[in-house]
């Protein structure tokens, strides 16, 4: 072998050395940034899990301190059923419980994330969601007695409300909260406020939404900002609870002995009378053991206590307490609230208050070669207060007597599907665009806004992107089904995003 042979080898043998020293190097990186994601990814499910779980935990809290408010102001009426002024200092003492107490599970969510996430997570959290909140609260501290009409559930609210709303905005927010129920809402349909319609403009965009929901004719008919409908009008919803993990409850000036019965026992001709008395038990065993009143005035002021009218707060039976709770499938092995893994026990069987949270951060790197359309690293999650009343015979659900009563013990996490988690209403910037600039742009055709709600609005107002989507839909539209995207970027249109 001569000498320029070997040199040859050698080479190779380097360049292949060097070959494998590569590929090993982007092994290594590609592993490094694969770790990142994953501990990411896990860090970011327990921060959202964690705030979920606390957030409902204290709207059981709330509605058991309710509860037990219920009960003292029974017992202070069965010792003088004339006494007025305790009853109503009582009632904004519940009130107050049912506006404030969910926000400190608002400010309980934040402080757990903030203990699941890393000291670099934390420094990566935006602003966007902390800029909403401390506008929200400037309307309510600049609002007085009336926020847009809504009156003060009881004196000072609005104020109480809007302060400690800027002060969660100031200490920094990385949980949001996904279930918001604002005072006031658009009531009604329209395309503008329809989440789906701002996913199909994205990129790629989903022609195939607009096969499926039936409008394609809007791909051809669109103008301008004045083809579109005018927006439902706003309904206002009652000011008693929290927008932010409300638990569902009214003040109602009633008799107790009035209270009607349920459908649990339709059809028996006593169920009203029965239900009644399992209810004046309760009050009398609390009202005995609890708050010290004496026999001899529980049976000389029990039917005068019942049949007078008083303010007392109750389950909204009316709105997110109506109707069966659902059934999933669960690998819980123990037997609360699940029987067999898969079906809701009878007590727990209610649909009611629930939290739905979303923590988001940015991520700074991805996979080499996988191609990711999102730039944060998103967990959605929910849960629920969970609890039951004991009667003389069986366990019933918390809302048995519409009466809310102390009956919440535990805290679990339950399918986002089965919340009440309202679609991109947790999203930065969804609320700010569909309840101040759409009502601009339907009015004036104008946007002077710069979310990204807006930037859609302004690709969809492009000619040549809606002929992009028909020529898509020309060709490709026989495709399109629920199993099918139907995402594409045809010919003709280059997106600018």
């Amino acid at each position: 072998m001569t000498c320029s042979a070997q040199r040859a080898r050698s080479g190779q043998a380097i360049i292949l050395l060097m070959a494998v020293m590569v590929i090993g190097l982007l092994v290594v990186m590609w592993n490094v940034d694969l770790h990142r994601i994953v501990s990411t990814k896990v860090r970011v499910g327990n921060a959202g899990d964690a705030s979920a779980q606390s957030a409902a935990r204290w709207q059981g809290i709330t509605m058991n301190m309710v509860g037990e408010l219920n009960l003292v102001q029974a017992a202070l009426l069965l010792e003088d059923p004339d006494d007025y002024g305790s009853a109503y200092e009582i009632a904004e003492l519940r009130s107050r419980l049912t506006l404030l107490g969910p926000l400190m599970g608002f400010f309980d969510a934040q402080s757990v994330a903030f203990l699941n996430l890393s000291a670099n997570d934390r420094q990566h959290i935006g602003s966007g969601y902390a800029n909403t909140l401390r506008d929200r609260a400037n309307q309510f501290i600049r609002g007085g007695g009336f926020y847009y009409g809504i009156p003060e559930p009881y004196r000072g609210a609005w104020l109480e409300y809007g302060v400690l709303l800027k002060e969660l905005a100031d200490v920094g927010v990385v949980v949001q909260c996904g279930n918001t129920r604002r005072y006031y809402f658009y009531n009604g349909y329209h395309i503008l406020l329809d989440p789906g319609f701002y996913d199909a403009l994205g990129y790629p965009p989903d022609w195939c939404w607009f096969e499926r929901t039936g409008n394609t004719e809007l791909l051809n008919d669109y103008q301008d900002a004045s083809s579109w409908p005018n927006l439902p009008d706003l309904q206002r919803r009652s000011s008693v609870n929290s927008e932010y993990f409300g638990v569902g409850l009214r003040q109602v000036y009633t008799a107790l002995g009035s209270i009607e019965d349920g459908e649990d026992n339709e059809g028996d001709d006593d169920s009203g009378e029965d239900r009644t008395e399992e209810l004046w038990n309760l009050l009398e065993e609390d009202a005995v053991d609890v708050k010290g009143v004496s026999s001899l005035l529980l049976e000389f002021n029990q039917e005068y206590m019942m049949s007078n009218r008083y303010p007392w707060h109750f389950y909204d039976t009316g709105g997110d307490w109506s109707g069966d709770f659902y059934k999933w499938v669960t690998s819980d092995s123990g037997d609360f609230p699940f029987r067999d893994g898969e079906t809701v026990l009878p007590e727990f069987n209610y649909s009611g208050a629930d939290a739905s949270t979303t923590v988001s951060i940015p991520a700074t790197s991805y996979t080499p070669g996988i191609h990711m359309q999102a730039n944060r690293i998103v967990w959605h999650a929910s849960a629920k207060p969970f609890g039951y009343l004991e009667t003389e015979e069986e366990r019933v659900v918390p809302h048995y007597f519409d009466l809310v009563l102390p009956a919440f013990h535990q805290a679990r996490l339950i399918p986002n599907g089965i919340s009440s988690r309202t679609n991109y209403e947790d999203d930065e910037g969804w609320e700010e665009h569909i309840y101040e600039h759409l009502p601009e742009y339907i009015e004036n055709g104008t946007l002077q806004g710069d979310c990204s709600y807006c930037r859609d609005l302004m690709l969809w107002n492009n000619s040549a992107f809606r002929r992009a989507g028909r020529d898509w839909l020309r060709k490709y539209g026989d495709s399109c089904d629920e199993s099918v995207g139907g995402s594409g970027q045809p010919g003709g249109y280059r997106d600018p995003r």
